[in-house]
């Protein structure tokens, strides 16, 4: 087997962290992409893919797209459904000592579009989660829409609450969705989930290890009268969706949520509405 380059050694390294991204490299002027996201870039937008070791037989398959223009590449690929990675070089190339330092500044998905040009004008761009009691048919559902601040909450626990999580859905229309294990291993969510598959990205993330976890997330951005006049704070499958919800948006945005100020600038319960500032 060759051996990998440092800046391939670099490259390996950083998409290791990220295996369900495509990953666009900072090299120069352009944004690189190898192995299998260079095949999948170079079929999904139509661009040349080539190699850094010419024609030898473990050659890597390369595909790029020049910096300026990456914005358009970038909504293409969300709107086939992929998320993106974005590594940037983040020292000046004449000041290394050696390799360029390089790390992820923004993970891109659907659900997480805050750039204008990448946005639809005529709709929301709704990110949803759903979480599942362990025990009861109980659930949580929020949608988030980072681009204008919007945080809606639900609770179903009544018959075919699954049912009612999806009718919800199909109605708001999120680009992408959070599920966690209690909502992948549910029989009807399972049928909904795979009847839509093609209309959304499906996320599945583990779920809080501490049962006070979620409350102290949302305790982090909303302050203790519109938690407990909204009501929230005893259900806690609404709570566990909407901590879910935060804490995937701070992980893609790379920053903290009060950093942004367009995130969660209203709270939706139900059909309460409440409008607060973050404190």
């Amino acid at each position: 087997m060759t051996r990998l380059t440092p800046m391939m050694q670099q490259f390996t390294e950083i998409k290791n962290e990220y295996p369900d991204a495509i990953l666009f490299f900072r090299v120069g002027d352009f944004y690189e992409t190898f192995y299998d996201d260079a095949v999948t870039a170079s079929r999904e937008l139509e661009i040349a893919l080539t190699s850094r070791d010419g024609n030898k037989e473990d050659a890597v398959p390369l595909a790029g797209v020049p910096h300026h223009a990456v914005q358009n590449y970038i909504a293409r690929l969300l709107e086939k459904g992929y998320k993106v990675a974005i590594c940037d070089q983040v020292e000046e190339a004449s000041q290394a000592k050696g390799l360029v330092k390089r790390e992820v500044t923004r993970i891109i998905t659907p659900g997480t579009i805050v750039e204008d040009n990448l946005l639809q004008k005529d709709r929301n761009n709704y990110l949803a989660a759903i979480s599942k009691d362990r025990n009861e048919n109980s659930f949580g559902l929020t949608f988030v829409d980072i681009s204008t601040g919007e945080f809606q909450v639900f609770y179903f626990n009544e018959e075919r609450a699954a049912d009612k999580v999806f009718d919800k859905i199909y109605f708001l229309k999120p680009t992408e969705v959070i599920i966690d294990e209690f909502v992948e291993d549910d029989t009807c969510c399972k049928f909904h989930l795979q009847k839509q598959k093609e209309l959304f990205l499906i996320n599945k993330r583990k779920g809080f290890s501490d049962n006070n976890e979620p409350l102290f997330t949302l305790k982090k951005h909303f302050n203790d009268t519109i938690l407990i006049n909204s009501g929230i704070t005893g259900n806690q499958p609404a709570i566990i969706s909407a901590a879910l919800a935060l804490e995937y948006v701070k992980n893609m945005q790379k920053v903290s949520l009060g950093a942004c100020p367009k995130i969660c600038n209203k709270l939706w319960i139900g059909c309460k509405y409440m409008d607060y500032r973050l404190t």
